[in-house]
């Protein structure tokens, strides 16, 4: 998982699908790098790279919502394809949290 800090929030871009197989070492990734001790507002989950999301891979972007809320962190995703856009709104994912159609860089 990429990390970047973009206009003082933490941008985490997964390069690859968020599926079953990968939770684990994503939600490693993540933990590492939301728990540093550099000073951010927000945490952007990036999906720009990201062309299929599975049940785990959604139980993964809510948790990510919710670590970052109980940090007092913001949190939105951004870079959706078609696909993972239209399954967040049947889920209505987009009304728990902000989702952003371009892709952060």
């Amino acid at each position: 998982m990429e990390r970047t800090i973009l206009e003082n929030n933490l941008v985490l871009t997964p390069e690859s699908d968020i599926v079953s197989s990968k939770v684990k070492e994503l939600v490693e990734a993540a933990k590492k790098h939301m728990n540093t001790e550099e000073k951010y507002q927000g945490v952007i989950l990036n999906l720009g790279k990201v062309s299929m999301i599975d049940s785990i891979g959604i139980t993964f972007v809510i948790g990510l919502y919710k670590s970052a809320s109980n940090m007092g962190k913001g949190f939105k995703v951004s870079g959706l394809n078609t696909d993972i856009k239209q399954l967040f709104g049947i889920m209505r994912l987009d009304q728990v949290f902000e989702i952003e159609a371009t892709q952060i860089v």
